[in-house]
C-alpha cells in the first residue's frame, strides 16, 4: 500500500478462541521498524464458522488490538508476544 502498510493473512492450526478449530486473521499490517510489524485492528474467524471468543478479561477485539508480530529472520518467521511462531506455510 502506498503507506508503507500491507495486507496479512495468518492461518492458525489450533486456535484456543476457537475451541481448538483453525483459525484465520486477516488485518492490515504497518511496520514500526525494521523487525516488527503492528496489526492494529486484526479480524479473527473461526474456520468452521463458530464465532472467535476470548477465554478470559476483555473481549477477543479488545485484547488483540495493536498486536506486534517480531520477524525473526534466521527462521522466516513471525513472533507473537506470547511466544508463538508463525511461518510460511
Amino acid at each position: 500500500m502506498p503507506d508503507g502498510s500491507y495486507g496479512v493473512t495468518i492461518r492458525g492450526d489450533f486456535a484456543s478462541f476457537c475451541d481448538g478449530a483453525l483459525s484465520t486473521m486477516t488485518a492490515v499490517a504497518a511496520p514500526r521498524d525494521a523487525s516488527t510489524i503492528v496489526i492494529a485492528q486484526p479480524d479473527h474467524a473461526c474456520d468452521d464458522g463458530s464465532q472467535a471468543h476470548a477465554l478470559s478479561g476483555a473481549p477477543l477485539e479488545e485484547q488483540l488490538r495493536n498486536l506486534s508480530l517480531s520477524y525473526d529472520s534466521l527462521r522466516d518467521a513471525l513472533i507473537d508476544p506470547a511466544g508463538l511462531e508463525w511461518t510460511r506455510g
